[in-house]
């Protein structure tokens, strides 16, 4: 966790100098923020490479991020693919359904896990309990701050794969099985992303 949270630290220092966003003009008939949020885009992207680069070469780890675009001229709407180094989800490839709002980065982007997965933080249709995904002034009381950015998102992604969070769960099921039994829910979680059924639940296959 410590770790995490230091990277969540530089992220935000980073992208505190980065391109700003313009404002909506009055009565919404013209949008100048999109160029602008798609510049920030590209320097979140840059950020994310550095960083796996760096990874990659200090602890000879493989590719963790992927990217996906099903319309490569829109950058705003796109597919991220986690495969983790380590924990109890290793071997397995991730897919989240990513939207980036116009007021992005003042409002944060809409993430959904396009498959079926056995996760406490993560429902089988796909909501994610992430707190960086939420505004402070939203109903689920978010940490998001407009200095955040997609390396942010996709770096807390990949914490729920490396340390599942059973305190703060959307699967409450799940979370009592890794809470109460913790090698019984290491085996769900390799029935399930080998395609099997865990609780009545039948599950995708997700292992390279």
């Amino acid at each position: 966790m410590l770790k995490f949270i230091e990277l969540r630290t530089k992220s935000e220092r980073e992208n505190a100098a980065a391109p700003g966003v313009t404002a909506v003009t009055a009565g919404g008939k013209t949008n100048n923020r999109v160029p602008a949020v798609k510049l920030r885009l590209q320097h979140d992207f840059k950020d994310i490479a550095k960083y796996e680069d760096e990874e990659r070469t200090a602890k000879g780890l493989p590719q963790f991020f992927q990217f996906e675009y099903p319309d490569p001229s829109d950058p705003m709407h796109f597919y991220l693919i986690l495969e983790p180094p380590g924990g109890m989800y290793l071997g397995g490839l991730f897919k989240f359904k990513i939207d980036v709002p116009d007021e992005y980065p003042d409002l944060p982007p809409t993430v959904k896990c396009t498959q079926k997965i056995y996760h406490p933080n993560i429902l089988p249709e796909g909501n994610v309990c992430l707190n960086i995904l939420d505004k402070p002034d939203s109903a689920r009381h978010g940490s998001w701050t407009s200095v955040m950015g997609m390396k942010m998102v996709a770096l807390g992604l990949m914490h729920l794969f490396l340390e599942p969070n059973p305190d703060d769960p959307l699967n409450a099921e799940a979370a009592v099985d890794l809470r109460v039994n913790p090698e019984g829910f290491k085996r769900d979680v390799r029935t399930a992303m080998q395609g099997g059924s865990v609780k009545g639940i039948k599950y995708e296959r997700v292992l390279r």
